[in-house]
Order: C-alpha cells, then structure tokens, then sequence
C-alpha cells in the first residue's frame, strides 16, 4: 500500500499576511520574508506555503546557516506554522 501525495498548499496572500501580522517568533524583532520550514510530508522547504514562520532577517540567517539548530526546533516551528495557517483561513471567512 502507498501513500497518497498530500494535497500541495499554495496561497501567494499568506506570506505578505503573515509578515504584516506577526513579529519574529524567535527574537521579537520585526518581521521578515516568512521562513519556509521543512515539513513533515517530506516535501522541500518552499514546496507549500502553509509550512512558513515569520522570522527577522537574523533569525532566518541563523537558520539557513545553522540547520542542526533547525532540526532541533522542528516539531516547535512546525507546530506554530500549524497555528498560524489556521489563524490566516479563519481570518478570510
């Protein structure tokens, strides 16, 4: 048995929403391009976009730089991707 291939998410409005919306989850800082974070379907890091954070340019840097930090922070960056995906579809109803 395989498994289906997750539907991919694309909505160009999120990221410029998200940025607007949201200060650095790492440091507080202003915003951002949000990060794109691997996901948990095995996709790559820009392959949906309801897998992004908003970063400042330091903290995103960081992580580019610093993948085993990341890797550490995973299950965190993509529980608060999660929360703020479903924050932006309930504020388009």
């Amino acid at each position: 048995m395989s498994l289906s291939k997750p539907v991919m998410v694309k909505d160009p409005k999120y990221g410029p929403w998200l940025a607007d919306h949201y200060d650095c989850i790492m440091c507080g800082k202003k915003s951002g391009p949000p990060h794109h974070i691997p996901n948990p379907y095995g996709q790559t890091r820009r392959s949906r976009d309801d897998f992004q954070v908003p970063l400042d340019f330091g903290c995103h840097r960081f992580l580019h730089d610093h993948p085993f930090e990341e890797a550490k922070r995973i299950g965190w960056l993509q529980g608060e991707a999660e929360k703020f995906w479903k924050e932006y579809q309930e504020s388009k109803r």
